[in-house]
């Protein structure tokens, strides 16, 4: 009878054994991965969309920057034609045209960073996403765990050797296991939906599974740490404005030479002589103003586009040293738990169960090993789960790309 009660526990003790943690992509019909998230994203993310208008309309400025100011035509009673065409200065138009480019780029690479900061949003709302599904399927499995040990605590009551209150305890252990794995569920769906809203999703529901791991992901994260920065696109809109700020303010100064109009006229007298053509030429008398307003306001703003220049510079610098920081502490914290930490929590786990199956350890020594393990496996997917996110940061902060394709 001893030897039957062994055997069929150390087949229950094979049975609850923990699969392997953060194990590989978990594709299916109704799944998405990092990768299709982020190219919907710059499909549908309704503020990157918002940062496209604003590089056409720039393009736009471009076009009006290029084009020939139209020529003026009047008619007079006294059968007189007469036209005038606006000459601008060769140095007004291509200042002109100089600022509208600068204006250009600076819209472009503002798109572009819209882009990048849009990314790390979707790869850490992703991460939140696996990290809750992660965080239910680890509580499932501790409270299935502890319902094997139930059945066993069973045998072991009418056998007389545990008491009703001693059963009674793993089941509630295991209940409130499966609370957490519900309320983990929710946290799941909340964190889907955040990131079907970065999505541009029409219908945000969160009715669909991550299929990239968090494992997987943390270990495509551990690539960025190598990646050499790129020059970042706000830094470059910012030196873009900054030559669209120095050409306008040339451009005002070079506006106090008014530019010229050309009139050719034709007359027709009913007395002699007749017909008569002549041609004139205008220029606007600066002696009021020398446009001292407008070369002043463009002074200002050239000065506060050389100050955002170093601000955001000296951001980019800041962001690159704290997320490498980060990114650094993150992984060496998830490399510790699930190398040496986890290893131990789950051989201490596993002895305990064994022998409180065979009568060998006390209630509590097998409520305390199931409760450190399972803590330990939720901290190996949090610490992942940081890392994917200081992962994100130190990407975006090097302008790099997290991921280039699925893991």
């Amino acid at each position: 009878m001893r030897s039957n009660f062994i055997h069929r526990s150390a087949l229950l003790l094979l049975a609850c054994a923990v699969p392997v943690l953060l194990g590989g992509s978990r594709a299916g019909a109704d799944s998405l991965s990092l990768a299709e998230a982020r190219r919907r994203a710059r499909e549908g993310n309704f503020d990157l969309l918002a940062a496209r208008s604003d590089v056409d309309q720039a393009a736009a400025q471009q076009i009006v920057a290029r084009e020939i100011q139209n020529p003026s035509l009047s008619l007079s009673s006294d059968s007189t034609v007469a036209v005038s065409q606006l000459v601008e200065l060769r140095s007004h138009r291509t200042l002109r045209r100089a600022a509208s480019d600068h204006g250009a780029e600076a819209a472009r690479e503002r798109f572009a960073d819209a882009r990048r900061t849009l990314d790390a949003a979707v790869v850490k709302s992703y991460a939140a996403a696996a990290l809750a599904e992660e965080n239910a399927r680890l509580l499932s499995e501790a409270a299935a765990s502890l319902r094997q040990s139930a059945a066993i605590a069973r045998e072991r009551l009418s056998a007389g050797d545990i008491s009703t209150a001693e059963e009674r305890q793993i089941e509630v252990e295991a209940d409130r296991f499966d609370a957490d794995a519900k309320a983990a569920e929710a946290a799941a769906r909340t964190a889907r939906i955040t990131v079907d809203v970065l999505l541009g999703t029409p219908r945000p529901a969160g009715d669909w599974q991550v299929a990239d791991s968090l494992s997987a992901l943390a270990q495509a994260a551990e690539g960025i740490a190598a990646a050499r920065a790129l020059p970042r696109p706000d830094l470059l809109a910012a030196e873009a404005s900054l030559k669209r700020a120095d050409a306008d303010l040339a451009l005002q100064k070079a506006l106090r030479v008014p530019a010229p109009t050309v009139q050719l006229q034709y007359q027709r007298d009913p007395q002699p002589p007749s017909p008569a053509a002549t041609i004139g030429l205008g220029v606007e008398l600066p002696l009021w103003n020398r446009r001292g307003g407008e070369v002043a306001a463009a002074e200002v703003t050239r000065d506060h586009a050389a100050r955002e220049r170093a601000r955001v510079a000296a951001q980019v610098a800041a962001d690159q040293a704290t997320a490498a920081a980060s990114f650094a502490n993150a992984h060496e914290r998830w490399q510790s738990y699930r190398s040496t930490i986890l290893p131990k929590a789950e051989e201490v786990r596993t002895s305990v169960v064994y022998a409180y199956q065979n009568g060998g350890a006390p209630l509590l020594a097998l409520l305390e090993a199931e409760r450190s393990a399972s803590q330990v496996r939720l901290a190996v997917a949090q610490a992942a789960a940081d890392t994917i996110t200081a992962g994100a940061d130190l990407a975006s902060a090097r302008n790099v790309p997290f991921l280039e394709t699925k893991p």
